[in-house]
């Protein structure tokens, strides 16, 4: 018969050795470890009970430029009212300018050298790393998160722990890219997921990402903040974050709830240079807001201490009474918050940016100190920032004996963190990098340099390279190609080890359809630096354009061979080995690329497709063992692939199976019941076997799909007919004679004559 076919809690103090920055001794050096003193309570201080965890963090916020850290512009009515309520601490450091590092650092409470996130660009969290949603999920927290910038995609690992993680967002962006989404909708957003978990216990994670560059606030904060937007930005972020509170209160909640507000880095605006942040590590981009609130507070609270995000992953445990992950470097700042213990010990907090190593300049690793900030590079650094906030001044010639007491604090925050873990690069499909550069996030993977070398250039002499950097992008997206192929060309004369100018220059001939130049422009890349798989799978991709089928699979699989990992060459090399009818190849491809991430949906569909083509061939050949191992895989990617359901029936009957033939059938058509051609193969089946009830069942089935099915009626008639139904048998005989009388088939017309004759006949007998 013919089938139709389709297809980790050991908390490291380094501050514990008290630094003293005021005369210059280093009393002790080693990492000391913080012991919860509450580790099994479940009320705080003031009585309140914690039932709920909601920590907001808006993106790209100075503390600066709240009304609760003393900003007299400052629209922030709402955080105000928090802090007011709990407790603000006044010096909060980020360790990492970027929000993809930052934000892995303060959900696992680890700095970016352990995590091992470092710019927004080709990294993701592992997950080996332990996150605050997964702690408190295993302790029966709902979690849940809402998120309003791509560059905090699930697919960069942030999402593990969350039950539920809405980074999902269309036609919401400020951008052609949709990349991001307004703050309105996050609280919108979150608004209905407090409503579906107001009882039992639950954590809420809200992203805000509208203080971010570019600035345009919604009305009327366009208009109300014109002659600053970056302003007005953040008090449209207040008010999203009132939305937030006034749900909270609404669901009668709020006064059961921690609430954490804080930022994962500032913007520079123009100090020394950058208008942004991601370079330099100065403190318009490490010093950010932390405000906590908790339930029963008796009087509000402001801590000079130094603290940092890192600490919020293990202060949340503290406050629940939980133990924290095996690894966190983070402090439980509850004592401060309860006001249970005095002032401590004199701290100091890791802070980096690899951004300058992109044009293989010098890291910037830096040490912050209530009073003090040192930043090793090739040129060290280091300022009072008592007496000059502003990072203005240089001192590190003037007092080398205390930056040489801070470079070591600084090596023993790196020693022992550091991690050989390939588990956080993840290359960037096109797409991905595209929707990144959107948000302005240019370049790629930093090169992981945390050792100390002085030979290399300084960042700060590569400042303006790096700005001229950026302008490509803005450049290519005003199309104006000209003046970014000549900017390009300018920087490679400059600097040619450069290679983000050969990638560049490889995107604007493609842009004019000159694959050959592209080509060309990419292997100059790689003969400066032939460890590029991102690049070989670029040129491989313009050699597909140019028709060179196998130059392309050779630069395909020698980007596997430099990364394993780089799910997107494996696809891509599944799509040509599918094309060129290599599916051996191609299911290896694809197979590869759902074991390094099995939700990869297409992925999946690229598999069972080459599966099904590989099995129905394999049918048509007569192999039917190799045929059904392909169907049966399909299943195993989507049991509702009723491609493969038919085909399984159809092997089965083959080997004269019966029983099995008509349960695949029956499958395939709980999944797609409008297949004329099943019912009929199911039809026959049912016949061959004498199951009169299921042949007139699946009839009658057939018949809901096509009611004017002549064949059906013809074999709905003779299943009557063979149940001893003869009236059923006639009138059923009769339509299927009008059927063919409408459709003028002669000779079925003579063919169901002759049935019915038979029929009549045999009901006369009977009377």
């Amino acid at each position: 018969m013919g089938f139709s076919k389709r297809r980790r809690f050991v908390v490291l103090l380094l501050a514990g050795a008290v630094l003293g920055v005021g005369i210059g001794y280093l009393i002790s050096s080693a990492p000391q470890p913080h012991v919860d003193p509450n580790p099994t309570r479940s009320k705080t201080a003031g009585g309140g009970e914690i039932t709920h965890v909601v920590l907001i963090s808006i993106d790209t916020c100075r503390a600066d430029r709240l009304g609760c850290y003393g900003y007299r512009k400052a629209a922030t009515p709402h955080i105000d009212a928090v802090a007011a309520a709990g407790t603000l601490f006044e010096n909060v450091v980020s360790p990492v300018p970027m929000t993809l590092p930052a934000h892995s650092s303060m959900l696992t409470g680890t700095i970016p050298p352990y995590h091992g996130v470092h710019t927004n660009l080709g990294y993701r969290l592992g997950k080996s790393n332990v996150t605050l949603s997964e702690l408190l999920k295993e302790h029966g927290f709902a979690t849940g998160a809402v998120i309003a910038s791509f560059v905090m995609d699930s697919q960069f690992g942030i999402n593990q722990g969350f039950d539920t993680y809405d980074d999902q967002f269309v036609n919401a962006g400020r951008n052609t890219e949709i990349a991001e989404r307004r703050g309105g909708e996050v609280s919108r957003q979150a608004a209905e997921w407090l409503q579906d978990h107001r009882d039992g216990k639950s954590f809420l994670f809200l992203h805000y990402y509208d203080p971010h560059d570019p600035y345009a606030p919604p009305e009327p904060f366009a208009s109300r903040f014109a002659s600053d937007l970056y302003d007005g930005e953040i008090a449209y972020a207040d008010q999203c974050v009132g939305q937030v509170i006034e749900k909270l209160k609404e669901l009668e909640i709020y006064d059961s709830t921690l609430l954490i507000i804080t930022s994962d880095h500032g913007e520079m605006l123009g100090a020394h240079g950058e208008g942004t942040h991601s370079y330099y590590i100065y403190e318009p981009v490490v010093r950010v807001p932390l405000i906590v609130k908790i339930p029963g507070q008796p009087t509000s609270r402001r801590v000079t201490d130094l603290v940092g995000i890192i600490d919020i992953m293990p202060t949340v445990c503290g406050l629940l009474g939980l133990d924290g992950p095996t690894v966190v470097h983070g402090e439980d700042l509850t004592g401060l918050i309860e006001q249970a213990e005095a002032a401590r010990p004199e701290r100091s907090i890791y802070c980096e940016s690899l951004t300058p190593t992109n044009y293989d300049g010098n890291s910037l690793l830096g040490v912050v100190t209530k009073e003090w900030k040192y930043i090793q590079t090739t040129r060290p650094e280091l300022y009072d920032l008592q007496s000059d906030p502003g990072e203005n001044i240089n001192l590190a010639d003037e007092q080398p004996h205390r930056a040489k007491l801070l470079e070591e604090r600084l090596r023993q925050h790196l020693e022992g963190q550091l991690r050989d873990d390939d588990e956080s690069k993840a290359p960037l499909d096109e797409n991905t990098r595209r929707r990144l550069e959107s948000l302005g996030y240019v370049g790629g993977a930093a090169n992981e340099d945390f050792q100390f070398d002085q030979s290399k250039d300084d960042p700060k002499d590569l400042f303006e390279f790096h700005n001229r950097c950026r302008q490509i992008e803005a450049l290519i997206k005003k199309r104006r190609l000209d003046q970014a192929q000549r900017l390009c060309e300018g920087l490679l004369a400059e600097r040619p080890s450069y290679l983000g100018a050969y990638v560049h220059l490889a995107k604007l001939a493609t842009a004019e359809g000159d694959f050959v130049s592209a080509a060309g422009y990419f292997e100059q890349s790689l003969r400066q630096d032939p460890d590029q798989p991102r690049v070989h799978n670029s040129l491989a991709l313009a050699h597909l354009r140019l028709g060179r089928h196998t130059e392309a699979v050779r630069a395909y699989q020698q980007a596997i061979r430099l990364d394993p990992q780089f799910a997107e060459a494996h696809y891509n090399l599944g799509l040509l080995s599918s094309r060129l009818g290599k599916s051996d190849l191609a299911i290896e491809s694809f197979r590869t690329v759902l074991q390094l991430d099995p939700g990869d949906r297409k992925a999946q569909g690229r598999l069972t497709t080459v599966l099904i083509s590989r099995g129905q061939a394999l049918l048509e050949q007569g192999d039917l063992d190799l045929a059904k191992h392909d169907f049966l895989d399909v299943l195993r990617l989507n049991p509702s692939e009723v491609a493969a359901e038919n085909g399984l029936a159809e092997i089965a009957d083959r080997q004269q199976r019966r029983h099995d033939a008509i349960v695949h059938l029956q499958n395939s058509l709980r999944i797609d019941s409008h297949q004329p051609k099943m019912h009929e193969n199911l039809v026959r089946l049912y016949a061959n076997q004498g199951q009169s009830d299921e042949l007139i069942r699946a009839c009658q089935e057939a018949l809901k799909i096509d009611p004017d099915s002549i064949w059906m009626l013809q074999a709905l008639a003779l299943a009557y007919a063979n149940d001893s139904q003869l009236p059923a048998a006639i009138e059923t005989g009769e339509k299927a004679l009008s059927a063919a009388q409408s459709a003028g088939q002669t000779a079925r017309v003579a063919e169901i004559e002759k049935q019915l004759a038979s029929l009549r006949a045999a009901q006369s007998l009977e009377h």
